[in-house]
């Protein structure tokens, strides 16, 4: 997509991504300051309204003061796998729920929202992961993987994947990180 102006906004699609992305200016302690952000969106229609929604946003943070800095899902999940280690370590929680954990962290919700900014992920975005992890191991990225590694104590063990639907109760609790995250307060470190 050849970028394109809308007043202060400038719309761009990234080759490695199908979501139409924008950047804009916003005056911050007296500086101006280029912001790019994700739409979420892959219609340009529906990225407009997106993205104004966004700007004014911004906008409307910077004028009363707030940051308008932006923090990746990535950072965030990292911060997450790292008290989680944490309480590993704090003999909270076991090793090996550490070790699954971060597994399913990293391969799927990394996976699939990667850098995208922490508070843009809404409900729409939620359901595509939903829908993705659904055939991710039939038609999805992970259809070609052939075993899985894992480690169980000290050993290191490999699987071979079951080329099936998840269960729901496996989606369920992938959503429900998904939702809760920006309210877990390691988010905010």
């Amino acid at each position: 997509m050849k970028p394109t102006h809308d007043g202060r906004i400038q719309y761009f699609r990234r080759d490695e991504t199908k979501y139409i992305q924008f950047r804009f200016s916003v005056t911050e302690n007296g500086k101006s300051v280029q912001k790019t952000r994700s739409t979420g969106e892959t219609s340009y229609a529906k990225a407009k309204k997106e993205a104004y929604k966004i700007y004014t946003e911004v906008l409307g943070k910077a004028a009363a003061g707030v940051s308008t800095s932006s923090t990746s899902f990535r950072r965030v999940a990292k911060a997450y796998l790292k008290h989680y280690e944490q309480l590993v370590a704090a003999e909270e929680k076991k090793p090996e729920a550490y070790s699954q954990e971060k597994s399913r962290v990293e391969r799927f919700m990394i996976g699939f929202f990667g850098d995208e900014p922490i508070e843009q992920i809404r409900q729409p975005q939620i359901d595509k992961y939903i829908l993705w992890r659904k055939t991710y191991w039939t038609t999805g990225p992970g259809k070609d993987v052939k075993s899985i590694k894992y480690e169980r104590g000290p050993q290191t063990i490999y699987r071979e994947v079951k080329k099936v639907k998840p269960k729901l109760s496996t989606l369920d609790l992938g959503w429900k990180k998904c939702s809760g995250m920006r309210e877990r307060i390691w988010l905010n470190s």
